[in-house]
């Protein structure tokens, strides 16, 4: 997903609730890309965080999926892609199988 800047951060400690919040802007808004992301996260799921330094980590679960909110807005167009929840569980490192 083409993004071209983003805020990961979690809060908390073991045993309590963790606050996960992402902030991300998406600065292609052309018609296909638009289509394709107010798909993709019209319903909740998983969401895999890429970062600069290499790591991956999937942020939800089955038991817990993520809504991803959109906002469309500005001149020229960009859309923001935003959560905040508390989360029985932190973000988990991704690897692959």
């Amino acid at each position: 997903m083409p993004v071209s800047s983003a805020e990961y951060g979690e809060t908390g400690e073991a045993g309590y609730p963790i606050e996960q919040e992402l902030e991300a802007v998406v600065t292609d808004t052309s018609s296909a890309e638009l289509n394709g992301l107010r798909t993709l996260f019209a319903e909740a799921g998983l969401v895999l965080l890429d970062f600069t330094n290499g790591e991956r980590r999937v942020v939800g679960s089955d038991e817990f999926p993520v809504q991803v909110n959109t906002e469309l807005s500005g001149t020229p167009a960009t859309l923001s892609l935003t959560f905040k929840r508390d989360s029985p569980e932190p973000a988990k490192v991704y690897s692959s199988f």
